[in-house]
């Protein structure tokens, strides 16, 4: 019952995925590697709320002197990975909140091995809340679905 709560180890690949896929955005989100490095990432876990979405547990005292308050919450999404099972690309999305690597979230099956080192960046977003719903709205207009 409580399963759903239960802290969980990082496993190797997603730090490993999590740092390539840094590594190829642009520069203004070198920030976020930093936070790898310094031992801010401690645990992980499922998240109670999202479905696929799994949620980062923090190094406390590093926690707090790294967190922006005023900071805005946003996706980094559009990043493909490679699936060795479905030899498919599959959507990553990396969730920030103040200013903090939140979590992650993988789409487009139900189970996967991940080939940390296949990862495309070139149509990654930047997403504040509200703006899916814009986007999805807009996409709909473009090809005639609305």
């Amino acid at each position: 019952m409580f399963e759903i709560f239960k802290r969980l180890r990082i496993r190797d690949w997603e730090i490993q995925l999590l740092k390539n896929v840094l590594k190829q955005l642009p520069a203004e989100f070198g920030f976020l590697q930093e936070q790898i490095d310094v031992g801010l990432l401690i645990g992980i876990r499922n998240d109670p709320n999202v479905r696929y979405r799994r949620r980062f547990l923090y190094e406390t005292k590093i926690f707090e002197r790294l967190k922006i308050e005023k900071s805005s919450t946003y996706t980094i999404t559009g990043i493909r990975v490679y699936d060795k099972k479905s030899r498919a690309q599959l959507l990553y999305s990396i969730y920030i909140s103040k200013g903090i690597i939140d979590g992650y979230s993988i789409r487009g099956a139900a189970k996967f091995t991940i080939d940390v080192g296949k990862t495309d960046v070139s149509w990654f977003m930047k997403l504040f809340p509200g703006m899916e719903k814009h986007i999805s709205a807009t996409h709909r207009r473009r090809s005639g679905s609305i």
